[in-house]
């Protein structure tokens, strides 16, 4: 068997965003490699993936900081240091947040280091190059966006990740979909209490609705007695087609899943440093995707724009079918496991 592989997933907060590009590598990684992920959450209890060369490192639970171009002080870098000490380990793949003293740490042991992210928001790109942090690695491989930031020719573009279950869902009907993500961070409790006022004046104003709320593992309890409330779902992609329409953050995975799904959407942008999702958000309604609505523009407004979708269905087929037309756009670029393969066989 090949040098182990090593995945971290360093946490600022918790998110699932990192897990849905982990288990994507890893279910088109051959098993001639032994993979260890290593994150500061509990994910085993989501993670689909049942193969025998995975295993499952904990890390120290870190309080949520602010990176600067990504790069954080981790306080679970020494039982990085110690695990590689003891393991065959030939790789190691950080998603979006790197120690860079760990990594200039593996580049003396002769252990190469990936860096797999969505696009940063524009400050952190310009301060990741300023800073020479793309030296640091081996491979730097970045997903499409919807907005993307122009990059060097030396780093790899990937095409987006589209995390979905293949069962078939029913038919969508009166339904509406709330996602609140994995939770935990500041921007999202922000999102969160935005649910909570939206909710009731939705259910008045369409009581025909039949509203599923999937409100995430780091998120508060959600408990609406006339709504469908889920804490955790391993099927979002089946949920996302069972509904008319979605409400969300302007969120990595979710944004693209909708697109990918032909399936029109509300998104409120969460307010976070490294991720650009206002301007995802933005760039998603000028597309005619679906709208955009800013976490301080009026609850009205936020109202108006979901009453479009659910009764206009001039309006929705508009935005269906420019997501099915856009979706095309990613196919010519390779996957992102293809891309790590490549190297990981040289």
């Amino acid at each position: 068997m090949d040098k182990e592989i090593i995945f971290v997933s360093f946490g600022t907060g918790g998110t699932l965003g990192h897990m849905s590009l982990i288990s994507h590598i890893v279910n088109k990684i051959t098993e001639n490699y032994k993979i260890t992920i290593m994150s500061e959450y509990s994910y085993t209890k989501v993670f689909s993936l049942k193969k025998k060369n995975i295993k499952w490192v904990s890390l120290k639970k870190q309080e949520h900081m602010n990176s600067s171009g990504g790069a954080i002080e981790h306080i679970s870098i020494d039982s990085i240091k110690e695990y590689c000490r003891k393991n065959d380990v030939g790789f190691v793949i950080f998603s979006t947040f790197f120690d860079k003293n760990l990594v200039r740490w593996l580049r003396g042991k002769k252990i190469k280091s990936f860096l797999v992210s969505y696009p940063l928001r524009d400050a952190h790109t310009s301060l990741f190059f300023l800073r020479n942090y793309n030296s640091l690695f081996d491979k730097i491989i970045i997903l499409e966006d919807l907005y993307n930031i122009e990059m060097p020719s030396y780093i790899s573009r990937a095409k987006p990740v589209f995390k979905l279950d293949e069962e078939k869902a029913a038919e969508p009907s009166n339904n509406l979909l709330v996602t609140c993500g994995g939770g935990g961070r500041h921007s999202a409790f922000k999102y969160f209490e935005i649910v909570k006022k939206i909710v009731p004046v939705i259910r008045k104003l369409f009581p025909f609705l039949y509203i599923t709320i999937i409100y995430g593992p780091n998120s508060p309890r959600l408990d609406f007695s006339d709504c469908k409330c889920i804490q955790y779902t391993k099927y979002m992609g089946r949920y996302i087609k069972q509904a008319k329409t979605v409400i969300s953050e302007a969120g990595y995975f979710t944004t693209h899943e909708l697109i990918s799904l032909g399936k029109p959407g509300v998104l409120i942008p969460g307010n976070r440093r490294i991720d650009n999702q206002e301007l995802r958000g933005i760039k998603y309604e000028k597309k005619k995707l679906g709208y955009c609505v800013m976490p301080e523009e009026k609850i009205n407004f936020l109202v108006n724009k979901i009453e479009k979708l659910i009764s206009d269905n001039s309006i929705y087929q508009v935005f269906q079918n420019n997501c099915k037309n856009y979706i095309d756009l990613f196919k010519a670029k390779p996957d992102i496991s293809e891309i790590i393969m490549s190297e990981l066989e040289k």
